[in-house]
């Protein structure tokens, strides 16, 4: 017999690190996505985007996989591009 995910959740409630890495991974996601819908919306590569922002193709890459999330600087070129709500890690 298999448990239901949500009998698991209810029994193993997550640390509070456990909530904050899970925060920063659904963060990257968020990100990855706008800034995939972003690119095709306007057309470009990821070697146009990245000179755009001034980073490098291997930045927006790891961006658009959910693997970086920007730096939480205010006024940050990723930031600025997209709805992504703004979270001080």
């Amino acid at each position: 017999m298999t448990t239901p995910w949500a009998e698991i959740k209810r029994r193993r409630p997550l640390s509070k690190q456990g909530r904050r890495e899970y925060q920063l991974a659904r963060l990257g996601i968020d990100i990855a996505d706008q800034v995939r819908a972003l690119r095709a919306t306007r057309r470009i590569s990821q070697g146009k985007l990245a000179e755009r922002i001034g980073a490098s193709q291997l930045t927006v890459v790891r961006l658009e996989s959910g693997e970086k999330v920007p730096s939480p600087r205010p006024g940050h070129s990723v930031w600025a591009m997209t709805d992504a709500p703004f979270a001080a890690t």
